[in-house]
């Protein structure tokens, strides 16, 4: 991780941040408890859902880098940090359940921090425009900051 103090600094100062706004009223909050499992890379993970079973999930909203791309181990490291060995809160959203792959397309909550906001907002993520979801004005006005900042993956890759 190029600059772990800050790092920590953000995700400690989170609950100030905008990562812990609440859900808009529109939004349907269907929670469904699981156990992170693995992290497979910034956006997606497999986790154990309450019944026992195990889905590899993929974080809505957001993508990160790609298996040897600039910031990968980055952002799978950030990920692991916010979520490994949790219990996490998954949240459906209006419109498709899973992608091509077959992956769940969800939300992940901890304590009502918005894990994928979160990733936007320190940098290492971006906003995932191509799928339509009702987070996606905010996701896009924070990924906007994180550029301005040069935060993350904003001032370490070119784009």
């Amino acid at each position: 991780m190029k600059h772990p103090v800050y790092v920590l600094l953000l995700f400690a100062l989170g609950g100030c941040s905008a990562s812990s706004m609440p859900l808009s009223r529109h939004e349907q909050f269907i929670p469904e408890t699981a156990t992170v499992h693995r992290i497979i890379d910034g956006d997606t993970l497999e986790v154990v859902l309450f019944d026992g079973s195990e889905e590899t999930v993929r974080i809505i909203g957001i993508d990160t880098p790609e298996y040897k791309e600039c910031y990968f181990e980055e952002a799978t490291e950030y990920l692991q940090l916010l979520i490994s060995d949790k219990n996490i809160v998954l949240q459906e959203q209006p419109g498709d359940d899973r992608d091509k792959y077959e992956r769940l397309l969800r939300y992940i909550h901890i304590d009502g921090i918005d894990i994928g906001l979160q990733l936007i907002t320190d940098g290492y993520a971006r906003n995932y425009p191509w799928f339509d979801h009702p987070r996606v004005e905010q996701y896009s006005t924070l990924e906007n900051r994180a550029k301005q900042l040069g935060l993350g993956l904003w001032s370490e890759c070119e784009e």
